[in-house]
């Protein structure tokens, strides 16, 4: 099998700070599972305190301990996670060399901030708690910096209890840190704001409301719009739909006052467009969701995140999900789709600025602009363009074919569609016949009202959770789609755009490296050399490395100048950034971030034949994040890349089937001919032996 789990180990030393923390109030009403993670992160913190003097040593400009976390936090908020857990780690480090108490409690808050923006509860728990309880050990003369970092960790607290659902506790959560937060009124005012917000969700209408209305005089604009908005929010839901408008009016006017981009008169003409619909007025809603999307494509990535964090308010994607949901409800479903492209291109250029250096990155920005109609026609006659979005309560399809255009509804919520993925990935991992069962039941769910022509290729435009879906190894009328269809993947409608107008590159070459040496024979792949050595004999000019010389330094030589890519090794998913994947080559890794610094102009494939390579972390409102993104906007034509751990066996025998058909065919063609083949082998005729790879690019 090409896989290999990674753990981290070091040697446990003490400090002051990296205590398990089992004596706090909060502390001790957690459950067993938060214990064990925390048991378990005495480890992780040595490990990243050692990592933080490693990071520190290596900064050519050193910086304070303030510095860094404030660096860290920003990075957080922009969506740059492992640079921003980087960045407490060196905060860290400098805490525990000094013996510095209010820089190690800082640095540990910057850490649950981090863990948390990157989706990881559990962690960012853990972190807080160890934040918590130190603040507390803070010297008399550090008072109120420890009351300070009390109530933020309390803030925080609620806002983790919230996006599990744990109203109860985050409610005791936000109390808790009110009675921290007596001399620091604007952090006062938010966690008053956030507890009005969830008496909201419990249904306390009338206590909410009183507490909104204590704070209508305030002075602080942020503070004052807010107020406002979640008034109105409240007035909605008591069906008051003239008064919500009122007030969303209010809120914009006041956050029209303000001199830069505002989230503020984002969610307020947003708001507005809600009460008008309620009101029946869906056209006359049209005008101000268009406003809230304008203001959503004018703020960046790092938004400020407390008003994004009071649980009331949806994040900004929630804007285009009902966008989308409008427009089909008014009959305008090209509008529909043009607003569901528009939320996947925006989050991808947020993400995209200030991340990373993007060679070509002009064409990346022409995506945003998306024309359905000179969509339609481009696609030629023998291919239709599956593009899926996912909302809360349904899923919509549009089925794209020259010069025409078909939506449709399907009812299935997002919880229940991804408990269906969960489920029949876990199934096909696991090697199950169920996995059969998943295939046809999902297959029938998403593809059960399209007609297929006979012989069309499906180019399948995931969203969400579908980024983890083999789109190949769907059933219908039991027979897999690639069967009959030859299938191939786009990240977005932008890109399928793209993918038309270019035309098909014709650069010759192959460089392969195959079974780099890890020095540990558990990692020895075999099946990876052989491989490699099978494909050096189907393509003109090979340039092929295996063991010492499959290293970083090679790869990166010769990689700009190839028209095919291919990589037989071992790869490791970072959970947390997943910029930061690697693939582990002999001397030094190459991790997926790196490909946005190469020009792969020349390239019309790049293979990752290894595990999971395909994964990553798929943000919300989609926008998958990886080496499939980061490849792709690299230059390259077309991706090869895995969804699951792979067989080194089967893998070898899928690579050798594919490259002797890529050259005449193309690669979804070539792709479907190793399927079937594999397919039809008893020894390979289960999904986890033959469906792991997918491709995504040129069909």
């Amino acid at each position: 099998m090409r896989k290999y789990q990674y753990w981290t180990t070091g040697i446990i030393f003490t400090f002051w700070g990296l205590m398990i923390c089992g004596k706090g109030v909060y502390a001790q009403q957690q459950n067993i599972k938060i214990e064990q993670a925390m048991l378990g992160d005495v480890e992780n913190a040595t490990a990243l305190a050692i990592e933080g003097e490693r990071l520190y040593d290596a900064d050519s400009t050193k910086k304070s301990w303030g510095d860094y976390c404030g660096n860290s936090i920003t990075l957080a908020e922009a969506g740059r996670f492992r640079e921003a857990v980087r960045e407490a780690t060196k905060a860290l480090y400098l805490g525990v060399r000094d013996k510095n108490q209010k820089a190690q409690v800082f640095a540990m808050r910057d850490l649950a901030y981090a863990y948390g923006y990157a989706g990881d509860l559990e962690k960012s728990r853990v972190w807080v708690l160890q934040s918590l309880e130190n603040s507390k050990r803070l010297n008399n003369p550090n008072f109120n910096v420890a009351h300070q970092l009390e109530a933020a960790a309390y803030k925080l607290l609620g806002d983790l209890d919230l996006k599990e659902g744990q109203l109860d506790l985050a409610l005791k959560n936000y109390n808790m840190g009110l009675e921290r937060a007596s001399f620091f009124t604007p952090r006062r005012d938010y966690l008053q704001i956030s507890i009005a917000s969830v008496l909201i969700q419990k249904g306390d209408y009338e206590q909410a409301r009183k507490i909104l209305q204590e704070h209508t005089g305030n002075t602080n604009s942020n503070t004052a719009s807010l107020v406002q908005r979640t008034l109105s929010e409240l007035n909605l839901l008591e069906k008051r739909y003239d008064d919500a408008y009122k007030g969303f009016q209010s809120s914009l006017e006041i956050a029209r006052k303000s001199n830069k981009k505002s989230r503020a008169a984002m969610w307020s003409a947003f708001g507005m467009a809600k009460a008008l619909h309620a009101q029946g007025k869906s056209t006359e809603a049209e005008l101000f969701l268009e406003q809230a999307l304008f203001e959503a494509e004018g703020l960046r990535a790092n938004f400020q995140v407390e008003e994004f964090k009071t649980a009331f308010f949806a994040q900004a994607q929630d804007i285009f999900d009902w966008g989308v949901a409008l427009y089909i409800g008014n009959g305008k479903s090209d509008l529909a789709l043009a607003v569901s492209e528009r939320g996947r291109a925006r989050t991808a250029l947020d993400l995209l600025r200030d991340r990373v250096k993007v060679v070509n990155k002009d064409k990346a920005l022409d995506q945003a602009k998306l024309s359905p109609e000179n969509l339609l026609n481009l696609i030629p006659p023998n291919i239709v363009v599956l593009n899926f979005y996912v909302t809360k309560r349904e899923v919509y399809l549009w089925e794209l074919r020259t010069n025409a255009i078909k939506s449709h509804t399907i009812s299935v919520n997002e919880n229940e569609l991804s408990s269906k993925v969960s489920k029949w990935r876990s199934t096909i991992e696991a090697q199950q016949k169920d996995a059969l069962i998943g295939a046809n039941d999902l297959g029938k769910l998403l593809l059960g009202e399209i007609t297929f022509k006979p012989q069309e290729t499906v180019v399948f435009i995931p969203h969400k959770m579908l980024h983890r879906v083999p789109p190949h190894a769907l059933r219908l009328n039991d027979k897999f789609l690639v069967e009959d269809h030859a299938v191939g993947v786009a990240l977005s409608l932008g890109a399928v755009q793209e993918t038309l107008r270019k035309p098909r590159k014709s650069e010759a070459g192959l460089l392969a490296l195959g079974n780099p040496d890890l020095n540990d024979p558990v990692m020895d792949l075999p099946g990876a050399e052989d491989e490699v050595r099978a494909i050096v004999e189907l393509i003109p000019t090979p340039l092929a490395y295996f063991r010492k010389e499959a290293n970083r330094q090679n790869f990166l030589n010769n990689a700009q100048n190839t028209g095919i890519i291919h990589v037989a090794a071992h790869s490791v998913v970072d959970e947390i950034d997943p910029m930061f994947s690697k693939l582990k080559l002999s001397e030094g890794d190459i991790e997926a971030r790196e490909f946005y610094e190469l020009n792969l102009q020349r390239s019309n494939l790049v293979v990752l034949s290894s595990c999971s390579s395909g994964l990553g972390k798929i943000s919300k409102g989609d926008e998958f994040w990886g080496f499939k993104r980061s490849i792709l906007i690299s230059g390259t034509d077309t991706l090869v890349l895995s969804l699951w751990q792979v067989e080194d066996l089967a893998t070898s025998k899928f690579m050798k089937i594919f490259y002797k058909n890529f050259r005449a065919k193309g690669a979804t063609q070539a792709m479907r001919s190793a399927y079937l083949e594999l397919l039809t082998d008893p020894k390979s005729a289960n999904i986890n032996s033959w469906a792991p790879f997918t491709s995504v690019g040129l069909w």
